[in-house]
């Protein structure tokens, strides 16, 4: 199963953050990538926030998944951030993540929701500021 990308929005300190929400995807689950080659490295998990809005009428959860491989994920065992929502609009901000516990092996971040939610998620990201 292909995950669907969830892009990142960058947080503007000075002009603010307009993000584009982006439809949960039950059936495949979201993939954040946080990958960087970057020097010095692009932002980590550590750095953040993933904001999801449930409209469905119940309650519904996000789930972050733990990581797959030793390294990065050496506390993978921890196991998966499930945090509920109580729907209708209602609104979840998860994060700062820990990479040690959440990162999959290229470096991203692996989310899923429980069966029959709706609703938008946004992966905002803090800059590094120099």
């Amino acid at each position: 199963m292909a995950r669907t990308n969830l892009p990142l929005t960058t947080m503007d300190p000075t002009n603010g953050v307009v993000a584009t929400p982006t439809n949960v995807d039950v059936a495949n689950g979201m993939n954040i990538a946080l990958a960087s080659t970057a020097i010095p490295s692009g932002p980590s998990a550590w750095d953040l926030v993933i904001v999801f809005v449930n409209s469905f009428a119940g309650a519904k959860s996000i789930i972050v998944r733990a990581g797959a491989n030793n390294p990065p994920a050496f506390r993978k065992d921890k196991g998966d951030l499930t945090i509920s929502n109580a729907g209708s609009s209602a609104i979840t901000y998860v994060g700062p993540l820990e990479p040690a516990r959440y990162l999959q092996s290229d470096g991203s971040i692996n989310i899923d929701f429980t069966a029959a939610t709706t609703g938008t998620v946004v992966a905002l990201i803090r800059p590094h500021l120099t």
